[in-house]
């Protein structure tokens, strides 16, 4: 699936997955380089800030926060070139 980056060139989603949530920390896996941002919301996008963090192409990231309970949980990916990512998927908060 392709998205448009800020000049409508398109770019492939590059939306980090999100493997594991706790209370006091986030861990996922990118397809390619760049910032982890990392939100919780009551739904499905970014409502609120909880921080970032960087990932390696194809690789796994983590971020030590704590996490509201009983919300979800969704992160983008800004790579190199600028281009960021759709919302993850939204993974709950147990």
């Amino acid at each position: 699936m392709y998205f448009p980056d800020d000049t409508g060139a398109p770019i492939p989603d590059i939306a980090p997955a999100i493997t594991a949530v706790t209370s006091s920390a986030v861990f996922g896996t990118c397809s390619v380089s760049g910032i982890i941002e990392v939100f919780s919301d009551p739904g499905d996008q970014g409502e609120t800030f909880l921080g970032e963090t960087s990932c390696d192409a194809v690789s796994a990231w983590s971020l030590a926060v704590p996490v509201p309970r009983g919300r979800n949980v969704t992160a983008t990916l800004t790579d190199v070139n600028g281009a960021t990512s759709v919302f993850s998927a939204p993974a709950p908060v147990p």
